[in-house]
């Protein structure tokens, strides 16, 4: 039997048990919905308003690739508070756990992505969706992640405060084509069109879901998951993208 399908029995026999589990402030009726979706459709992953784009890479890498770990990290992180992602214990504090986050960020993906990044925090709690520093993710955190879930030749290339150039875009390109999963460090308003000035700051992290094209006219085109869909990045001189681009981190499944 399909995993994935097989799957959907436990997701049905979750949704028959009682109460709130361990978060007392979202309905297992709103988890159920939106786990279902996103095992559906990985890419409705959505961390919206919060900081949360390098915990939703992950899980759009994990949906693509191992739904039924998705599913099951979900149901006992809600019920038990604690759940393994691979080699990876999330534990979320009290106050991660106690958190109504309705109209800013899904029940089913504060549970997921905020207890990833709250737990991993050392020094803080992240415990509000409107947390935009106790949210971020820093490239070698999801370097971590992907080895934690146990994939091969895991590649960290980015800077922290200059841009990298066309030879690293291709580079992370050939590993797309190659069937690694690929994590680009952006400024993020290059994905809605935005150039940015003279001086960009890395904010974001997108998964490659198509092969970047580039013309002999230095134009190129990409496409990209985050905030919930596949987002197509129009043509643009490609000097305007690599001001927004620090690079990127990439795995394999073995």
């Amino acid at each position: 039997m399909n995993q994935a399908i097989s799957m959907y029995t436990y997701i049905e026999e979750f949704a028959k048990r009682p109460g709130n589990g361990k978060f007392p402030k979202i309905s297992r009726a709103e988890v159920v919905t939106g786990l279902k979706e996103r095992m559906a459709r990985p890419e409705t992953v959505n961390q919206a308003v919060a900081s949360l784009c390098g915990p939703a890479c992950l899980a759009y890498i994990i949906l693509k690739n191992l739904p039924a770990m998705y599913a099951a990290y979900i149901m006992s992180l809600y019920d038990t508070g604690s759940a393994k992602l691979g080699k990876l214990m999330v534990t979320p504090s009290d106050g991660c756990r106690n958190v109504n986050p309705t109209g800013k960020v899904s029940a089913v993906d504060w549970v997921g992505l905020a207890s990833l990044r709250d737990s991993e925090n050392a020094n803080w709690e992240y415990n509000s969706p409107d947390d935009q520093f106790a949210g971020i993710t820093m490239p070698g955190g999801l370097e971590g992640w992907l080895n934690a879930l146990g994939m091969g030749d895991v590649r960290e290339e980015t800077n922290l405060v200059f841009t990298k150039g066309t030879d690293s875009i291709k580079e992370a390109a050939n590993f797309y084509a190659a069937g690694y999963s690929v994590c680009l460090f952006l400024w993020g308003d290059v994905i809605k069109g935005h150039i940015p000035g003279v001086i960009s700051t890395p904010n974001h992290w997108a998964v490659l879901s198509r092969y970047p094209l580039f013309n002999s006219n230095d134009m190129m085109s990409f496409q990209v998951f985050t905030w919930g869909s596949y987002h197509s990045v129009q043509p643009l001189k490609r000097q305007n993208f690599l001001k927004a681009y620090y690079g990127f981190v990439a795995g394999k499944w073995k």
